[in-house]
């Protein structure tokens, strides 16, 4: 075999800078995605807006670790489709799809804000079908980019934040009320701002 060949990447033909350069940029996230890292792809309002997630989930599952891993997971999917698509890697069907979890993520913030903000209409099943239509537009844009574990990373945080009881007790126990406070501050900003 010739060292063209043997240099190939992903085993799809022969090496181009390009190629290579995407390969490099998504080892380096998945080796450094972390809080300081995130900071580069990510606002200061989106940021606030993780750690509060990460304190939620803190202090709901009384585990540090499965936070972290949470948290973690997020950072890594973000930073990773963030360069695939600074890197033009999306097909135009990924890209509807991108749209397509854009706006169902983003029907889930404004329903997720109505049902903190007005007393008695938390709609759990309806929280639920969106997330997991964001799920599924998610599987959609990374299929034929990222890994297996990078799909397990969008699967555990997704089954997470469906959970019904987890949905059911930051929406109900006055406990989680000074962290939802602090979510739902950002979300509003971000939504205001189109960001979400």
């Amino acid at each position: 075999m010739d060292d063209e060949n043997n240099n190939s990447t992903l085993g799809s033909g022969p090496m181009s800078a390009q190629s290579l350069a995407l390969r490099v940029q998504k080892k380096v996230a998945s080796k450094m995605s972390n809080k300081n890292m995130a900071k580069i792809f990510i606002d200061d309002t989106s940021g606030r807006l993780l750690d509060n997630l990460y304190k939620l989930v803190k202090e709901y599952s009384a585990n540090k670790k499965l936070a972290e891993s949470i948290l973690n997971d997020i950072i890594k999917v973000i930073v990773k489709i963030g360069i695939l698509v600074k890197n033009e890697q999306l097909s135009s069907d990924e890209i509807k799809n991108c749209d397509m979890f854009r706006q169902s993520f983003h029907l889930f913030t404004k329903s997720a804000l109505s049902f903190y903000e007005i007393e008695y209409t938390f709609d759990l099943k309806h929280l639920q079908k969106l997330l997991m239509s964001c799920q599924s537009s998610m599987h959609d844009i990374i299929r034929g980019h990222l890994t297996d574990k990078s799909k397990n990373r969008v699967d555990n945080v997704f089954n997470f934040f469906t959970d019904s009881k987890f949905l059911e007790d930051i929406f109900r126990n006055a406990k989680y009320s000074t962290i939802m406070k602090a979510i739902f501050e950002d979300a509003r900003k971000l939504v205001d701002e189109g960001l979400l």
